[in-house]
């Protein structure tokens, strides 16, 4: 990103896959998950960034060039199997804790992006080294394990007691009951 100066929009229209970037979320003031490395883009051609105006009902790629890749099939009738598009490396990113895909939203769809849950950076950025590696590592497993996030069935468990909150509140009101519920759900549905 240091070639391109951190423009996020010169990367993509030049198809540079890219993880680091010190920067906010696009269009907000908060940091992006990019910012610690929690965030890989790859293959922005083959895998645009696509914004839908319900209004006018158009849809917008960014890259340009990516509205070739508007068909997510990898082989199409008559046509050479295309490489580079995410699909074929959901499983790789899975496998090790990057199973958040842009590719699975509604709008905007970013199918370039995999990435932690924003909560659980949020939680593995307050804890202490070894704790955030042992609670990323478990929650990595199960969803390997299970194919759902740990992260939402944790979040279920904790607002069992009628209060709203993210998983960081929880563990910074109450470590133990976090752990406790962490425990339970992991323990019972290895």
């Amino acid at each position: 990103m240091h070639h391109y100066n951190g423009d996020d929009h010169a990367a993509m229209a030049d198809n540079n896959t890219s993880c680091y970037i010190d920067r906010n979320i696009i269009g907000g003031t908060k940091k992006s998950l990019h910012a610690y490395g929690l965030a890989i883009d790859i293959n922005p051609i083959e895998n645009p960034f696509v914004t839908m105006d319900s209004d006018k009902g158009t849809a917008t790629y960014d890259p340009q060039a990516g509205l070739a890749y508007a068909n997510r099939l990898e082989k199409r009738l008559g046509k050479p199997k295309r490489s580079g598009m995410a699909e074929e490396v959901i499983g790789i990113f899975s496998a090790n804790g990057f199973y958040w895909w842009g590719g699975y939203w509604d709008t905007p769809i970013d199918y370039q992006h995999f990435q932690l849950n924003g909560m659980l950076a949020e939680l593995y950025l307050t804890m202490k080294p070894q704790a955030a590696k042992s609670l990323f590592k478990t929650v990595t497993q199960y969803f390997n394990k299970n194919k759902k996030p740990l992260e939402v069935e944790l979040l279920e468990q904790l607002r069992k007691d009628g209060q709203e909150g993210s998983l960081l509140d929880y563990y910074t009101k109450d470590q133990k009951r976090f752990e406790k519920c962490l425990k339970e759900l992991t323990v019972t549905k290895k």
